[in-house]
């Protein structure tokens, strides 16, 4: 059997056992990224430092460098990007509200249940990055 053909044989086998023949790798890993139930590193709103190759920081990690692949172990501190930008979206349509000096308002005050929240996470988000 010839080099190339072994090869081709492995890498047949690997496309099979992650994800079947046909798909490209990044079609798996937007599969992967897609599926609500995995937490992985990099959809996570406390890694940082992320370089060119997908390596990063998680400060509940002790700094422990890691994959944006990897399945995120900082536990009930875990945050998707997604829920960091609507927590941003409430803290300026507050702030949007709290400056208004149109009578009545032009904006809306938001949710005070989703505002606590957004304040919550802004201030454990300033406290863990300012002591890194």
């Amino acid at each position: 059997m010839k080099a190339k053909d072994l090869i081709d044989e492995q890498n047949a086998a690997i496309e099979r056992e992650q994800g079947g023949a046909g798909t490209s790798h990044a079609e798996r890993e937007q599969g992967r990224r897609d599926n609500g139930n995995e937490r992985l590193c990099g959809l996570c709103a406390w890694f940082y430092g992320e370089d060119t190759y997908g390596y990063g920081c998680c400060p509940f990690r002790f700094a422990d460098v890691r994959e944006c692949d990897m399945l995120c172990e900082a536990g009930e501190h875990f945050v998707s990007k997604k829920q960091m930008r609507h927590h941003q979206a409430v803290l300026l349509q507050a702030n949007r509200y709290r400056r208004d000096q149109h009578v009545p308002a032009i904006y809306r005050m938001p949710n005070p249940k989703e505002l606590g929240e957004a304040i919550d996470f802004a201030g454990e988000f300033i406290k863990v990055f300012s002591n890194l």
